[in-house]
Order: structure tokens, then sequence, then C-alpha cells
């Protein structure tokens, strides 16, 4: 996969930031694996660029669980929709929506049991 091997190496392969370092990703098969979190509440943010816009369907991860019951964050193709959900069940959307490949945009998600 595109995991990076250590974190220290991941931190300073981005771009030198205000208060650190970043993460970098190729758009190809970039990833990082975090233990399971709470299902009760999470809080979610990035900046992110959308490189395509319409993706089929799952392609357009943020974050995705490896297996049901995990959380999810992504695009809705064809709405370009940002949608949270545990992976194999319901999910809530967004009422805007990202349509452009230009623009960085600061998303945040949250839930709270």
């Amino acid at each position: 996969g595109g995991t990076q091997g250590n974190a220290s190496a991941a931190w300073t392969n981005g771009a030198a930031g205000k208060f650190g370092s970043s993460m970098s990703f190729d758009g190809t098969d970039d990833y990082i694996t975090v233990p399971n979190v709470d299902r009760n509440t999470l809080t979610f943010c990035a900046c992110v660029k959308r490189g395509r816009i319409n993706a089929p369907a799952g392609t357009d991860r943020l974050i995705a669980s490896v297996s049901n019951g995990g959380w999810a964050v992504a695009f809705d193709s064809p709405k370009n929709r940002l949608f949270l959900s545990w992976v194999g069940t319901d999910a809530a959307y967004s009422t805007g929506t990202i349509t452009d490949t230009t623009n960085w945009h600061y998303i945040v998600v949250t839930y709270n049991g």
C-alpha cells in the first residue's frame, strides 16, 4: 500500500506549516491507519482540494473504516455532497456541495451520539 513507514517520516513529507508539518498524499494509494475510535463521538476536519468531481461511487473517501460499523466521511457522487456514515449503515449528508477542483475548502464533520 501507500502508507508511510513511520510517523516522523510522514509528518515531514508534506509542506511546513504555521504549527509544524503536514501529511502529503499523491491521490493514488496513500492512507493513514489509526486504531478504532469511539462510535459515539467523532470530529473530523481537513483542508481539501478535489482532484475530480462526479467520481465513481465510493471512490472519493476522506476517511473510511476497513470493516462495517466504523466511520466513513466521503463525497457522494454525483451530487458532490459530503456524507458521514458508519460503514454498512445509514448516512447523513451535507446540504452544501463542493463542485470545483481549483480551490481549497476547510471542512468539518462532527457527530455527538
